[in-house]
């Protein structure tokens, strides 16, 4: 029983290996519905920090993970960097396509797909009398006042003057020489 039962399930198996194409050197083709499937994001715009995972489908490779720059910009297989500056992954997706059809590929399915967002927008610095100096990250959706800066740093130190609090802030419009303004 158990030995005829082996056989007809061997018997199968052969049936449907033998209707299986042989031809190793035809592609496998790519189905419409396949690349139709992929929903691109359409409302978040990239930020720098954000990750994001491109694959080109008619290359037949995984997807390759790629993190926009402090620029914004992005460094794309076989076209360089590219701006990302407002645009989502959808827009993306389309910019990309037109530039590989313009020069690599007959046509392109490109997908971008986004992988995680940068939470952090900034930095702020905080040093003096606080119990931890150093660098604060702001995230985003978040207003960081210098009370709540002071309390991420562990609050006033001991000693700390509560009445001698002061801000300054550097922006870095020359690289050399950074400006500096109090307030």
């Amino acid at each position: 029983m158990h030995a005829s039962f082996f056989l007809l399930a061997l018997a199968l198996c052969a049936s449907t290996f033998a209707q299986v194409s042989t031809n190793t050197n035809r592609a496998p083709e790519l189905s419409l519905t396949a690349s139709a499937s992929y929903v691109l994001d359409d409302k978040h715009q990239l930020e720098p920090g954000d990750h994001v995972s491109f694959q080109i489908l008619e290359d037949r490779d995984p997807p390759k993970s790629l993190i926009v720059a402090d620029s914004k910009e992005l460094d794309v297989p076989y076209i360089g960097r590219v701006a990302v500056k407002d645009k989502t992954c959808m827009q993306l997706a389309k910019e990309l396509k037109a530039l590989l059809e313009k020069e690599y590929y007959f046509r392109a399915t490109v997908i971008v797909g986004l992988d995680s967002v940068n939470k952090v927008r900034g930095k702020v610095y905080i040093w003096g009398q606080v119990r931890t100096q150093g660098q604060i990250d702001i995230l985003f959706n978040e207003e960081l006042t210098a009370g709540k800066a002071i309390l991420r740093a562990g609050g006033f130190a001991d000693f700390a003057n509560k009445k001698k609090v002061s801000s300054h802030s550097w922006f870095q419009a020359d690289p050399i020489r950074p400006s500096k303004r109090s307030r």
